[in-house]
């Protein structure tokens, strides 16, 4: 490990463990973010690298991304339960229903216990951290895998979402943690109808390559850059995700943030 690498590993172990202990009130009233805490899987099983891994870790500065996406990183977090979360604005995180529990069920609940680190990318040391103060809106059933948290402290820099189509992007793309890395770029993604017609509004499958930790990262399209899914798991073939447009409701949350999106 050379020492650009070390020195950013102890400064995000710092981080985590002054989070997590420290007796300044700000830090002690935030969740333990310590990483590997829970183990995380999909809801069907470990998330799919299909054919050869693209995944790229993402730089400091993002500045190995295509130009017109190194300002989206700031708004990609790392949730301490192992999944990953995206600011969509006015504080509110997107993420997968089963990142919050295993349980198949609808709830809005306290959510003390969970947490978010933003700035976690190879040899960054600007670390922030968010709590979660409420589960605004959770779905996690064999249709649809969701769920939008109000944090406190979120980062500035948001990705806003699409919710006027339902049909599929010409290419989409992806920005998660596998496995606990740090962030990584799924580079461009082809995008395939459902199998299930029943499903087709609601999910499809995507090619971006994922590993455990992925679950919940925004699904892009690499045309607007506007969220258009949240990933979910892997098929046997492919990963799938759904279409945020297949979420009631996410409008009234944010109307004004929606509005200027269009």
């Amino acid at each position: 490990m050379n020492l650009n690498m070390r020195k950013s590993f102890v400064l995000h172990s710092l981080v985590l463990i002054l989070v997590a202990g420290c007796a300044d009130d700000r830090a002690a009233s935030l969740p333990g973010l310590a990483f590997g805490v829970k183990s995380h899987k999909s809801q069907r099983g470990e998330e799919k690298i299909i054919g050869t891994s693209d995944l790229l870790p993402v730089t400091a500065n993002a500045d190995n991304l295509p130009e017109e996406m190194r300002h989206l990183v700031d708004a990609v977090g790392q949730l301490n339960v192992g999944c990953t979360a995206t600011h969509i604005g006015a504080g509110l995180i997107l993420t997968a229903g089963h990142c919050i529990s295993q349980s198949p069920r609808s709830s809005t609940t306290s959510c003390r216990q969970l947490g978010v680190v933003w700035g976690n990318r190879g040899g960054n040391s600007k670390f922030t951290a968010s709590k979660c103060l409420e589960v605004k809106m959770r779905v996690y059933n064999d249709t649809l895998d969701y769920a939008i948290l109000k944090v406190e402290n979120p980062p500035e820099a948001f990705i806003p979402v699409e919710l006027q189509k339902t049909d599929l992007p010409t290419q989409t793309t992806m920005l998660s943690f596998p496995r606990m890395r740090p962030l990584e770029w799924s580079g461009n993604c082809e995008v395939f109808s459902y199998d299930d017609p029943k499903r087709a509004l609601k999910k499809f499958f995507h090619s971006c390559d994922s590993e455990s930790g992925s679950s919940g990262a925004a699904i892009l399209s690499r045309e607007s850059l506007r969220i258009v899914g949240v990933h979910n798991g892997a098929s046997d073939e492919f990963n799938y995700g759904m279409f945020i447009a297949a979420i009631d409701g996410i409008a009234k949350l944010m109307p004004s943030q929606i509005e200027a999106t269009h």
